[in-house]
């Protein structure tokens, strides 16, 4: 039962930060919350956000300041 009890803290935790890091993003930046959410978790990965179609909103907001990860889309990528 103990382990339960750690794999949910885990899971809850893991979470949270989560959805601070998307939810910073969201008050700083001029772009959808689920396009946040994917950013948040490029960062927290250390990775590459992955987009099928190349935003208006994402672009001007990458003019404007880049973000810490790498933005992929993949219309670019045939």
């Amino acid at each position: 039962m103990e382990t339960l009890s750690v794999i949910k803290d885990w899971v809850i935790d893991g979470y949270l930060d989560l959805a601070v890091k998307a939810e910073n993003l969201k008050c700083r930046r001029a772009i959808s919350l689920a396009d946040c959410t994917c950013i948040a978790l490029a960062e927290k990965y250390a990775c590459q956000a992955l987009f099928a179609r190349k935003e208006k909103e994402i672009e001007e907001e990458m003019k404007r300041v880049p973000f810490k990860v790498h933005v992929m889309f993949l219309e670019e990528q045939q």
